[in-house]
């Protein structure tokens, strides 16, 4: 039986390293895709449960308010699942989207994060 020499094994494995960082890039890509899409169908369905024309009399646009005229529908809002040690880099992702949805700054980003936390995750 051949055995391989040592650098045909690190070649091995340096390119299953490369394949494992492609693969988690386009796993990221697809997160992100993922949540711009929920998010884009969730202002869909907002925009279809409207009330449609269904009168008359409400063929008169009604009074727009002052203080938001033709403003975007708001998206639904978005939750932070407790994290309880299983799944890491998935969890880690969600709270980055989460916390950039909210714009909340990244100095207060660590004291909020340990709310989301349960069982060995706390320890």
């Amino acid at each position: 039986m051949q055995t391989r020499s040592h650098s045909e094994l690190q070649t091995i494995q340096d390119s299953i390293a490369s394949l494992l960082s492609t693969v988690l890039d386009i796993r990221v890509t697809m997160d992100t895709r993922h949540e711009h899409t929920s998010v884009a169908i969730a202002g869909l369905q907002f925009q279809l449960s409207k009330p449609s024309i269904s009168s008359p009399s409400s063929l008169t646009p009604a009074p727009q308010s002052p203080l938001a005229p033709d403003s975007p529908p708001k998206p639904s809002k978005l939750h932070l699942q407790l994290f309880d040690s299983t799944n890491p880099l998935d969890w880690v992702f969600q709270a980055d989207q989460f916390f950039e949805f909210y714009s909340i700054p990244l100095d207060q980003r660590l004291k909020r994060v340990s709310c989301y936390m349960s069982g060995d995750a706390l320890g």
